[in-house]
């Protein structure tokens, strides 16, 4: 196309791009994004067509090779960039892990054979490593003997996650199956890993508004390292005024995570006990629900909050013998 078009038609094709992404962002705007999306594949058509007719009506000056080169000439350094930006990523995550390193462990040889430690086992795969860093920082590290102990853990939860094993119903809920209670709620737990006093994971907080201070939900669980003992849900209300919809979605988060977790006939004595704003605190076959709700005021902004925790029977306060020690 002639430079003047091409001045033209980007700015206007970029501009329509960007209100369809925040139309579907928008509820209030979703009414446009047929037309926005209309208007860019008639645009990108319209470029299409153009360049099929150039070429076919200029065929005779086209140079073949160099038509070839300019085509390959993207795709290859697109190809060649991949590999380089990896090798950034794996780069700054273990420089990263270095200096987390640096405040956990001021003996300078145990931190440096800590990272070539879990360089020689996990450095291919940066999330693991990554994990293996956590663990080290949850843990009481005073020698090789502990690293050795961390990694073993980390490779341990590898391979279950990898290759899923029942778990004995007596000793709680599969984490694998437990990380997995609210997916469809998008509330999936990350890997469970070991923590400073149990085994731990937690969902990454799920926005319910398009507000910047949204109201938020969030799952933990927790346990043994083969066993899930402590389910909860957590919902973070910015505004109270504005909370029902939000308290709406923590109620059906609530109800299935209580089926998940104890099935339809248990499940059924608790749920028609809910939504309440009283405190709920009961226990069937061992297994407990607690639902709390908690006020907060910041200056003149008032709000709350709400909670589900559900208690496997092996149930056990990894805090216990810190207040049998007091």
């Amino acid at each position: 196309m002639p430079l003047w078009a091409e001045l033209l038609l980007l700015p206007c094709l970029t501009m329509i791009g960007l209100l369809a992404a925040v139309a579907e962002r928008q509820a209030e705007h979703h009414i446009l994004i047929g037309p926005l999306n209309g208007v860019l594949g008639a645009g990108g058509l319209f470029i299409l067509t153009y360049s099929i007719y150039q070429s076919v009506i200029g065929w005779d000056s086209l140079n073949g090779p160099d038509q070839a080169r300019e085509f390959a000439l993207p795709i290859l350094l697109t190809l060649m960039f991949l590999p380089f930006l990896y090798g950034v990523m794996v780069t700054v995550s273990l420089e990263t892990a270095a200096i987390r390193l640096n405040f956990k462990m001021q003996d300078e040889a145990l931190r440096r054979y800590a990272w070539r430690a879990g360089i020689l086992r996990f450095g291919a795969h940066v999330g693991t490593f990554s994990r293996y860093v956590r663990a080290l920082q949850m843990s009481d590290v005073k020698g090789r003997a502990d690293v050795k102990a961390v990694i073993q853990r980390i490779q341990r939860a590898r391979r279950r996650e990898k290759r899923p094993v029942a778990t004995d119903w007596a000793l709680g809920w599969s984490p694998h199956e437990a990380r997995a209670f609210l997916a469809g709620e998008g509330l999936r737990a990350e890997p469970y890993d070991p923590g400073m006093v149990d085994w731990n994971a937690s969902s990454e907080r799920h926005k319910l508004t398009d507000e910047f201070l949204s109201d938020t939900l969030v799952y933990h669980i927790s346990g043994t390292e083969t066993a899930v003992t402590e389910l909860i849900v957590e919902l973070d209300l910015k505004k109270s005024e504005q909370s029902g919809d939000s308290d709406n979605r923590f109620w059906i988060v609530a109800t299935t995570l209580i089926l998940r977790a104890l099935g339809d006939e248990p499940a059924s004595r608790f749920i028609e006990m809910i939504p309440t704003d009283e405190p709920l605190d009961f226990n069937v076959g061992g297994f407990t629900v607690a639902i709390k709700r908690e006020e907060w005021t910041v200056g003149q902004w008032r709000s709350h909050s709400r909670s589900i925790t559900i208690r496997h029977p092996a149930y056990v306060d990894p805090f216990a013998h810190l207040s049998a020690d007091n």
